[in-house]
């Protein structure tokens, strides 16, 4: 309460025709009356969005080059998520992934959309829905660097690489161990070049 309102946390359901009454007789810090009062209200729609489904809040991933590359979303009243796939430079990778202080808002990938796409979306008015999409249409991406941009405006960006190794490492006070794995299979790369 404070000394001339009060609150109270309420979740409300969209689209919905509310009334709230305070009865009379709610007494302020210097023992003042307050009269009844009652006021209504309609809540509006959720608005209409599409995010990724992505882990921990990432905003990039990896991907096996031998399997094809799905990803998750959930979209609310909208017919269709829209999805647009464009390949990244090294450098707009070393970016994206490392370097967030270059990126540009909005970032806008340098070389044409390899694809753009969208998902049909079925659910109920104000109904949040899980879905999926595959990143290539079916099948594997070749190796490299990529950027998804999705035509939602929460968690709509996502870049990634698709690779068939991995670096592992291990970091003491004073000492640094890497190992170069196959990312499908966990197997040591042997003669692999890591610098």
């Amino acid at each position: 309460v404070h000394e001339r309102g009060m609150s109270a946390s309420v979740a409300f359901r969209p689209r919905t025709r509310y009334t709230v009454t305070l009865a009379a007789g709610a007494k302020d810090r210097y023992g003042q009356a307050m009269g009844a009062y009652s006021w209504s209200f309609t809540t509006g729609a959720v608005p209409s969005s599409v995010s990724l489904g992505l882990p921990g809040g990432a905003s990039y991933g990896t991907y096996s080059a031998t399997r094809e590359p799905i990803i998750y979303f959930q979209a609310t009243n909208t017919p269709a998520a829209s999805f647009t796939l464009y390949p990244l430079t090294a450098d707009e990778a070393r970016i994206l992934f490392h370097d967030f202080g270059r990126r540009s808002f909005p970032f806008t990938p340098s070389q044409p959309a390899l694809r753009t796409w969208s998902e049909t979306v079925s659910g109920a008015a104000d109904e949040a829905v899980l879905g999926s999409t595959s990143l290539s249409g079916g099948g594997p991406l070749a190796k490299g660097f990529y950027f998804l941009r999705t035509g939602g405006n929460l968690r709509s960006e996502f870049a990634f690489a698709v690779v068939d190794s991995v670096i592992v490492t291990k970091l003491s006070n004073d000492e640094l161990l890497a190992w170069a794995l196959d990312h499908d299979t966990g197997r040591p790369l042997v003669g692999a070049k890591v610098h």
